[in-house]
Parts: structure tokens; sequence; C-alpha cells
């Protein structure tokens, strides 16, 4: 829930990578009638209202069709790492000079043949990861300074081993033993024993060791480097990566602006977001929300909500509540809806429970009392550790329900902020507890 940050690294990779795979598609577009049906063409002459013939109507396609591809070429960058306030002024320019094509593109439910068409010139089925071992096979190749084509030769299968240790220290021996030369005369056979070795797998804590990423780019590469560990939606999931040879997980690419209503934004490096499968796939899926407003990549999305212990309505317990300080964002309120947090953090109850009866046990003049025998430096921190899980603002993104814990230890008094405690409030939930 704080705002996402890429690297510059990743942007130009990111860049690099559609500069390769699309620019050559582009080319190839521009020399190419495009393949209309005729039934196609009737049906969105019909929804469009589109005053002219068959033909007429073909002809100023053809025409926007041609401007279209050159101004994605010459606006690739904007579009490839562009944030999404930049995003939204190309759709308003591709408005204004291609009107026809965005219309045929927001038209996909009546035809989608040109809009998958686009959506394939960008090529997002395709960012995808290749097994392990060719992973691992290509970056050794780079290592050695040769050609992913070339013959993968004793010099190459060094480096590959070279890359392994570098993942597993501990393990070299063993690696070096299983991956030996002298007894796999073969590429095959080096495969083959490769998959022979147990747990060899890559996550956060070894793929900078490795760097199998350095090299190429594709989905678990961005969500490699990019380091997102819990969902930006919810922060309820990790979304933490996991590549093995038997086994492979990585966080969802949720399309804040949709892949189907926006092909042409599908491979936009910030409208890519890291998020749970829950958010992704069960709540949102392809649903168009409201592009103005809040973004995980360009707001702390947190600082405009907070989470409130409140006295249950229908049994004696502690319930979660959320309140919204500023209803005016235009999308806070469908941000909350979408991904049913009211409802999700009901679940979280007990860590309410948990943090009102700490804050119950662990008045201020017993905290300054035993801040002299801790190994604290003041009593902020005293509580810190009493609250559990990361309470510092910066770091909410790292540990799931991190911004209910802090927000409850704020509404109770436990961590410092500038607001207003409910005594009244306070002794209600001290009731519900006991």
């Amino acid at each position: 829930m704080i705002k996402l940050v890429y690297s510059e690294e990743i942007e130009i990779r990111h860049h690099e990578f559609l500069i390769q795979n699309l620019v050559p598609k582009l080319t190839k577009a521009k020399s190419i009638t495009f393949p209309w049906k005729k039934k196609s063409v009737n049906v969105l002459i019909e929804h469009l209202k589109y005053e002219g013939t068959n033909l007429e109507f073909k002809t100023a396609f053809k025409r926007q069709q041609l401007s279209f591809y050159s101004y994605i070429e010459s606006n690739l960058e904007r579009i490839s790492k562009g944030k999404p306030s930049e995003l939204l002024k190309i759709q308003e320019e591709m408005s204004s000079l291609f009107p026809l094509i965005m219309n045929i593109l927001s038209s996909r439910e009546q035809d989608a043949t040109f809009s998958d068409h686009v959506y394939q010139l960008f090529g997002y089925e395709a960012f995808k990861t290749d097994t392990l071992f060719n992973l691992l096979k290509t970056a050794a190749k780079r290592r050695s300074g040769r050609g992913s084509r070339t013959r993968f030769g004793l010099k190459n299968r060094h480096h590959f081993r070279e890359l392994l240790c570098e993942a597993f220290p501990s393990r070299a021996q063993e690696i070096c033993d299983a991956l030996n030369d002298d007894k796999l005369p073969t590429s095959k056979m080096f495969e083959k024993a490769f998959y022979t070795i147990p747990d060899i797998h890559m996550t956060l804590s070894n793929v900078g060791k490795s760097r199998i990423f350095e090299y190429g780019w594709s989905d678990y590469a961005l969500i490699m480097v990019g380091g997102v560990i819990v969902c930006p939606y919810c922060n309820r999931q990790f979304v933490t990566p996991f590549l093995s040879s038997d086994g492979r997980i990585r966080a969802d690419f949720d399309h804040f602006l949709s892949k189907s209503a926006y092909p042409h934004f599908s491979m936009s490096l910030y409208n890519l977001v890291p998020s749970c499968k829950q958010c992704n796939q069960g709540l949102k899926g392809g649903k168009n929300l409201s592009p103005v407003g809040l973004h995980p990549f360009e707001h702390d999305m947190h600082s405009y909500f907070r989470f409130t212990a409140m006295p249950g309505t229908v049994t004696s317990t502690a319930s979660i509540d959320i309140e919204v300080d500023d209803p005016a964002i235009s999308n806070i309120e469908e941000l909350i809806d979408t991904f049913k947090l009211r409802p999700l953090y009901g679940y979280h109850n007990g860590h309410a429970h948990e943090i009102v009866k700490k804050r119950q046990m662990y008045p201020d003049d017993l905290l300054h009392r035993l801040l002299p025998e801790s190994p604290f430096s003041d009593v902020e921190e005293l509580k810190s550790f009493i609250v559990g899980y990361v309470v510092d603002e910066s770091r909410i993104n790292e540990e799931p329900l991190s911004k209910l814990r802090r927000d409850i230890a704020i509404q109770v008094g436990f961590l410092p902020k500038k607001i207003k405690l409910d005594a009244s409030l306070m002794n209600k939930l001290k009731q519900v507890i006991k």
C-alpha cells in the first residue's frame, strides 16, 4: 500500500524488451492490409453509426491504422515506461488523432478482431519465463561472451555450475560433483543430471547472487528484480516468487487499465501491478476501474484510509472497520469495494483483540519502568516490539497485515500519531475484550 517504485534499470530493460519484440511486428503490420471480414466491418459500421460504405470504412481505417502504428513506434518509450498519468495523456492523444481506431478498440464486445490484433502485437502472452535449466543455460552462455545459439560446450557448462554455486554457496561441492564434465560427456546427460539435484530453486533471497535474470527480460525477471513482497491492493497476502525445476509461483500482474479495453497498454510497465491472485483473478478480474485517482505506482494508497477497531454490533467481539480520510478522492471507495477490504479484514479481528490487550497490559508508566532493562533505545522502539510485525510506516509493504496492526496500534495510543484518542471507544473495546 506504500507507493511501488521501480528502478531506472527496470524501466530501461522493459523498454529494450519492447523495442526488440514490438518494433519488428509493427514494421510487418504496416506492410500488410488488415484482413477485415465483411461481417466484422458491417457490425462495426452499425454499432459506431459510421456514415459511409464498407469500402469507405476500410479506407479510413487503413489511413489511421498506419499512422497509429507510427505513433506507437515514435512514442514507445512513453508507452513502455510512462507512469499511469502519462498513459492517460497518451490515451487522450490517441483518441484525438485516431478516432476511428480508438472507437473500434472500445467496441471489443461487438467485434474483437482488431483489439486482439493489437494485443498480440504487444505480446503480453509471450512475456513468459523459460525453464530454470534454460535460464541458467542462457545466462551461462552470456557470461561466456557468446550468443544464446552457440553450442553448450565445456566453457558454458563451467559458467552454468558457477551460477548455481553463487546461488547456493554452501552446496558448491554437491553441485560440482553432480555436474562433473568427466561423467557427463553430452549436453543431454548434463541436463538430466541437473534435474537430479534436489531443491534447486530461485527466490528473492538468492536470485541476486546467481544473477541469472541479468540476461533477458520476462515475467519472472520483472517480479524477481522488482522485489514486491506483499500485495499492494490488500496487504493481506505474500506475493513472493519461487522458481524451480518442478514448480513455480509468482505474483499476478493486474492490468490496472484492463488489457481488453486498453490492449495498447497491455505491456506498459506501470500498468502491470504485481498483486495476489485473490485480488487480481478473484475480485478485480477484467473490471475497468476508474483511470483517474489513486494508483499503486503513483500514490501511498494506505494514507487515504485507516483501519479501526470497533465494538462488535452482532457479537460481543471487536470488529474491524475502515475510515476514509477524504471521500472526495475519486476512486478510494471504489478500490476498497473492489478488493472487498471491509468484509475480508473482518477475518482479522483477532489482531485488534491482541493489540487492545497489550495496550491494557503495558500502560505508559510500566513501559518507562521496563525501558532501562530492555535492549531498546526509547519507549517508542519498545512499543513497536510489543505490537509485533513491522510498524514502521515506510515498511508496510514488507509484511502482510502491517497496515492493520499499525493503524490499530495508533488508535489505542500505542504508537505516536496526531489523532485524538477516543477514551469512550477504548473503554468499550476493553469491555469487549474482557
